[in-house]
C-alpha cells in the first residue's frame, strides 16, 4: 500500500462498488463503458459516497440468495457463489490496482450460466427465450466487434483510454509512446509533458518516461531540454548505457563538452565492446585536445551551427563570466529568437540569463519585461514575484514593489528570510 494512492480500507470500501459496476458490464458491456484503466472514485467510507452503502446491501442479498438456494438450487447458489469466491483474490484486501475488467472473465463463466437459466425459468416459451438469447449474443457480438476497431492499433486505443480516464498520466504517456513508435516526436513529447503534468506524489514520473521523453526530444533536435529529462532519468539511478549514450550526445550538442566524454566512457565502461560509443568518445577526445578554451570551442561548434540557440546559450554565458555583459545581451537575445516554443527549459534558461544580464546591466525596464515573460512560464514560482519586486525596488517604485512582494508570500516564499540575504536589504525592508 505504500506504492498506492488508497489506503486498506478505502480499496475495501470502493471494491464493494466496483463487484457491483463488474456485475453491471455483464449485462450493459457497451464499449463506451469499457476502458482498459479506468479512473474509478475511491469510497472513503460506507457512506461517503452513498452508493457504497447501497453496494454493500446489493452483495449481501445476492450473497443471501445464494445460501437460500443451495438446498433446493444448488446450480443456482454455485453460480453466485463462483462469481464472489472467483472475485475474492482482486476484489478484497491485496494492495493491487482497483479496478480492471478482465478480472471478470472467469468468474462471469458461471455468470453466463446463470443467466440461461434465468431466461428459461422466467420465460416459458422456448422460440421467445431461444430469440432473446440470441439477440442478446447479436447485441454482444455488436459491441464487441466496435470494441475490436478501438484495439485496432495503440494510437486509437489509447486515445480511448485517455479520453475515458483523463485524469491518469498512464494514459498519456502509453499514448505518448504509441505516437513515438510512429515517429511523430512533436505529438509524442506533449503527450509525455502532459503525463508529467498530472502525476501525483503517490505515483511520480517513473525512469521511462523521463528517458523516452529525452529520446523524442533529440529527434526534434530540442537537445537542451533533452539534457534536463535525461538528467532526471538518471537522477533515478538507472544509469544503463541506453540512456548514457544519448545524454552525452545531448550534452555535446549543447556545448556540454567534458561532462559529454565523461558520459561516454560511463557507457563504455558498461559495453566496452559498443563501437558507436568508442567512435564518438574517441571523436569528442580529439577535438577537445585540439580546441582546449571553452570560448574556442564554442566558436568551432557554432560554426558548423550558428542558428543553434543552446550553443548561442553556452556563449551568452561565458561572455558573462567575461563581464562582456553587452555581448552576452546580443547573444542571449539572438538566442531566444532561435527557439521553438516547445522548448520549455531552453527557453527559460534564456530568460533567466537574459533577465539577470538586463538587472546587471541597470536595463530595468527590459528585466521586468522579461521577467513577466518567465512568471507566464511559471506562474507559482515565487522568488520571480520577489525578484521582480527587487528591481522596483532599486527604480525605486515602492508601490508596485510592495505588490509583487506580497505576491511572492502568497506564493509561499518566507519572505522574512529572503530580505536576511538580500543585497538590497534596506530597500526590500522599508518595502515590507
Amino acid at each position: 500500500y505504500s506504492r498506492r494512492d488508497f489506503s486498506l480500507i478505502e480499496r475495501v470500501m470502493t471494491e464493494w462498488r466496483i463487484i457491483v459496476y463488474y456485475i453491471s458490464l455483464f449485462f450493459w458491456a457497451s464499449p463506451g463503458r469499457l476502458n482498459l484503466d479506468h479512473d474509478y472514485p475511491l469510497s472513503l467510507s460506507p457512506i461517503h459516497p452513498a452508493t457504497t452503502m447501497l453496494a454493500i446491501a446489493a452483495i449481501i442479498s445476492l450473497l443471501a440468495l445464494a445460501t437460500y438456494s443451495a438446498k433446493k438450487d444448488r446450480l443456482i447458489a454455485f453460480c453466485i457463489l463462483w462469481f464472489f469466491i472467483a472475485q475474492a483474490t482482486e476484489s478484497t484486501v491485496i494492495g493491487i490496482e482497483l479496478i480492471f475488467e478482465h478480472r471478470t472473465y472467469i468468474p462471469f463463466m458461471m455468470t453466463s450460466l446463470l443467466f440461461v437459466l434465468a431466461i428459461f425459468r422466467v420465460i416459458r416459451n422456448r422460440p421467445i427465450a431461444y430469440g432473446l438469447l440470441v439477440a442478446t449474443a447479436l447485441v454482444f457480438s455488436v459491441w464487441t466487434y466496435q470494441r475490436n476497431q478501438i484495439w485496432q492499433n495503440p494510437v486509437s486505443f489509447w486515445t480511448d483510454t485517455l479520453f475515458k480516464s483523463a485524469d491518469k498520466p498512464r494514459a498519456y504517456k502509453n499514448l505518448a509512446f504509441a505516437y513515438q513508435q510512429k515517429k511523430e516526436w512533436a505529438t509524442a513529447v506533449f503527450y509525455y509533458k502532459k503525463s508529467l503534468n498530472i502525476s501525483d506524489k503517490m505515483a511520480p514520473p517513473d525512469f521511462a518516461t523521463y528517458a523516452n521523453l529525452g529520446a523524442a526530444l533529440i529527434k526534434q533536435n530540442s537537445f537542451f531540454d533533452a539534457v534536463y529529462y535525461y538528467s532526471k532519468a538518471i537522477a533515478q539511478k538507472k544509469s544503463t548505457a541506453n540512456i548514457l549514450r544519448p545524454f552525452a550526445f545531448a550534452l555535446a550538442k549543447i556545448g556540454e563538452l567534458e561532462a559529454a566524454k565523461i558520459y561516454y566512457q560511463m557507457a563504455l565502461n558498461i559495453f566496452p565492446e559498443d563501437e558507436s560509443i568508442k567512435n564518438k568518445l574517441a571523436a569528442l577526445t580529439i577535438f577537445l585536445n585540439q580546441h582546449i578554451d571553452p570560448e574556442v570551442q564554442i566558436r568551432q561548434l557554432l560554426a558548423g551551427n550558428p542558428d543553434d540557440p543552446a550553443l548561442l546559450l553556452k556563449q551568452g554565458d561565458l561572455f558573462t563570466r567575461q563581464g562582456q555583459r553587452d555581448k552576452a545581451i546580443a547573444v542571449y537575445q539572438t538566442a531566444l529568437g532561435l527557439t521553438d516554443d516547445n522548448e520549455e527549459f531552453l527557453n527559460r534558461a534564456i530568460l533567466s540569463r537574459l533577465t539577470e544580464a538586463y538587472a546587471v546591466s541597470r536595463r530595468f525596464e527590459d528585466a521586468i519585461e522579461t521577467y513577466q515573460q518567465l512568471i507566464k512560464m511559471t506562474p507559482d514560482n515565487a522568488v520571480l514575484y520577489y525578484n521582480t519586486a527587487a528591481v522596483y525596488a532599486i527604480q525605486g517604485k515602492i508601490s508596485k514593489a510592495r505588490a509583487f512582494l506580497k505576491k511572492a508570500a502568497d506564493k509561499g516564499l518566507n519572505v522574512e528570510e529572503k530580505i536576511k540575504t538580500d543585497p538590497n536589504f534596506e530597500k526590500m525592508r522599508e518595502i515590507k
